[in-house]
């Protein structure tokens, strides 16, 4: 590779990370490919994704809230001047920690129960929708079964292999992603 490319290259890269509509249109496909699962429900219980897609669902609404919250945290960092290196991601952003990222994005999240679910939603990111099991057995205490918070259970929820998060709730863990990288994203321009 010459010099030429390589310069051209970095600078694509640093234009396409520094647009934060290019995360905001991917997280946009991202969850359009996840509601389109939502088809998939079971009949005697239409809040539950099937057993078969629920941890594919979520690993797509997962890498769809990423983008999101990083969109959000590029969006801030280019409203204070701060930019992108042209090489690479920055390493605190190339995280799947989805509560984190939340956190950095400026979200504040309902309730423990939310941050539950985010937590729960990033063990599908990184390997409950692309693995049957976790890629380390030491990961594997306590990670088989999904167990909100105590004061959570007071919702109506079902937890563990066989069961999801309520759609309502990832709609509005989605619906407030998006609209909070819109507000930074409008306050970056």
């Amino acid at each position: 590779m010459n010099i030429d490319s390589r310069t051209s290259d970095s600078r694509t890269f640093k234009y396409v990370v520094s647009n934060v509509s290019s995360w905001i249109d991917i997280a946009d496909v991202l969850v359009s490919v996840a509601y389109k699962l939502e088809t998939e429900r079971e009949p005697q219980n239409s809040s539950f994704i099937r057993h078969r897609f629920r941890n594919v669902y979520n690993m797509l609404i997962g890498f769809a809230l990423e983008n999101y919250y990083k969109g959000a945290i590029i969006a801030n960092r280019l409203k204070n001047g701060k930019h992108v290196k042209a090489e690479e991601l920055d390493s605190s952003i190339k995280k799947h920690q989805l509560a984190e990222l939340a956190s950095d994005a400026g979200v504040v999240l309902k309730d423990r129960l939310h941050k539950s679910y985010l937590e729960y939603i990033t063990k599908c990111v990184t390997w409950r929708g692309r693995y049957p099991l976790p890629t380390s057995s030491s990961d594997i205490g306590g990670s088989m079964t999904y167990r909100p918070p105590k004061e959570g259970q007071k919702h109506h929820i079902l937890m563990g292999l066989e069961h999801a998060i309520p759609i309502d709730e990832v709609h509005k863990l989605i619906d407030q992603a998006r609209s909070n990288v819109d507000i930074k994203r409008h306050q970056e321009g």
